[in-house]
């Protein structure tokens, strides 16, 4: 099992907090390199962290990985964005072990 969390919310603030202006088209966010180095921050970040820590302290055995690690890759960019920006890719765990449970943020960079 591998868990793949998002943060979109905190990603607003976030941008909200740093000056830049979401973009969306069509329900994808438009991520330039300015609003890429704040989603990496928030996600790899703040969300991970708590998201890996709430579940230690709920005995559930739980490491936090980045697609900035060697154990997730992408496996191919999905659909691409209907104005500019980076697809999303999808991603592959090279994760073999059952515990502790890989939780991912969703950004490969």
């Amino acid at each position: 099992m591998i868990v793949v969390h998002g943060g979109g919310k905190e990603i607003d603030a976030a941008l909200r907090t740093a000056g830049i202006e979401k973009r969306q088209v069509e329900g994808l966010r438009i991520t330039d390199q300015a609003t890429l180095d704040v989603v990496v921050s928030v996600l790899a970040g703040a969300v991970n962290t708590r998201f890996v820590a709430a579940l230690n302290t709920a005995g559930v055995a739980a490491v936090g990985l980045t697609g900035a690690g060697r154990l997730v890759r992408p496996l191919g960019d999905g659909p691409a964005p209907p104005d500019g920006g980076r697809p999303g890719p999808s991603i592959s765990g090279a994760w073999g072990c059952r515990t502790p449970a890989p939780i991912c943020s969703c950004c490969i960079h």
